[in-house]
C-alpha cells in the first residue's frame, strides 16, 4: 500500500492512501463526513456541465468515500504552461456570449453580504452598492482552481475537490485563482499577491483578457468562497474574522479611490 499522504491533509481532513492505483479519499470526522457527502452530490451536478464534465475524473462512492483511479499532477510532468494555455482556451470558448450578471446575483456572494453584516453593518449599504455595480460573464466556475487540483492521466486533464464547484458564477475567477495562486510563494496569502497587482493587474492570462472590475470582482468572491468553507468546516475563528475584516476595510479602500 502506498500512503500518498504521510499525515492527514489539514485542509480538509480527510485520509487519502492508494491501494493497487486506486485513491481512496476518506472521511475521518462527522464534519468532514458531512462535506464529502456534499461533494458527491455536486459531482453529480458536475455529470451535467457541459464544460467540466469533460474534466471529471471517473470517481465511485462506498457511502462518502470516494475512490478514482490513480493520477498524477500537472505539475510533476514538465508541461504546465502548454497544457494551462489549451484548457482556458476551451474554458472561455465563445464567452462573449455568456450573461453579464451582477455579483449581487451570484449566490456565493451572501457570504461576503453575510461577513458584512455580522462584522461592519455601517458599511453594508456601501457594499450592497458594490456588488450591484460591479458585473461578470457568469457561467460555471470550478471554485478552488490551482495547481493542486489538476491531474493528467492519459494525456487528458481532470480535476479534483468540487467541493466549491457553482454553476452560477464565472470562470473569470477560476483564471484570476489559478493564475494569483501560480504567483505564491509557500505560505504566502493570496490577499497579499491580489495587493500586489491590485493597483496594475495583468490584463491578460493565458491569452484570456481581463479587466480591473474583474480583478477586483474576484477578491470579493474569493473571499466569500472561503468565508463559505470555513463556515461549513466550522473554522472561521477569531483569527480568521480579523483578516478576512482588515482585507474588507482595506478593498472598500481601493474601490473608493
Amino acid at each position: 500500500m502506498q500512503v500518498l499522504s504521510q499525515q492527514i491533509i489539514h485542509q480538509n481532513r480527510c485520509l487519502v492512501l492508494s491501494v493497487g492505483g486506486t485513491v481512496w479519499k476518506i472521511p475521518i470526522s462527522p464534519l468532514t463526513w458531512a462535506e464529502a457527502g456534499l461533494e458527491k452530490n455536486i459531482i453529480g451536478e458536475v455529470t451535467k456541465d457541459a464544460h467540466f464534465s469533460k474534466y471529471l475524473p471517473s470517481y465511485k462512492f462506498l457511502l462518502n468515500i470516494a475512490t478514482t483511479a490513480y493520477m498524477k499532477n500537472l505539475a510533476k510532468i514538465g508541461r504546465q504552461e502548454y497544457e494551462m494555455n489549451n484548457y482556458f482556451k476551451q474554458a472561455f470558448f465563445q464567452n462573449s456570449q455568456w450573461p453579464i450578471s451582477t455579483l449581487y446575483s451570484l449566490p456565493d456572494i451572501r457570504h461576503f453580504e453575510d461577513f458584512v453584516k455580522g462584522y461592519l453593518p455601517d458599511q453594508l449599504q456601501y457594499w450592497k452598492e458594490i456588488l450591484e455595480k460591479l458585473t461578470v460573464r457568469k457561467s460555471s466556475s470550478h471554485g478552488d482552481f490551482h495547481m493542486e487540483h489538476i491531474m493528467v492521466d492519459s494525456e487528458r486533464l481532470y480535476f479534483i475537490d468540487w467541493v466549491l464547484y457553482s454553476v452560477n458564477s464565472s470562470r473569470y475567477f477560476d483564471l484570476i485563482n489559478f493564475w494569483i495562486f501560480s504567483q505564491k510563494t509557500a505560505g504566502e496569502p493570496w490577499m497579499e499577491i491580489w495587493k500586489k497587482y491590485v493597483a496594475e493587474p495583468p490584463v491578460e492570462i493565458h491569452g484570456i483578457q481581463i479587466s480591473a472590475p474583474n480583478f477586483q470582482a474576484y477578491a470579493i468572491w474569493k473571499v466569500a468562497v472561503e468565508v463559505k468553507l470555513l463556515k461549513m468546516r466550522n473554522r472561521l475563528n477569531e483569527q480568521k474574522q480579523r483578516k478576512y475584516l482588515n482585507f474588507i476595510l482595506y478593498l472598500g479602500t481601493v474601490l473608493k479611490s
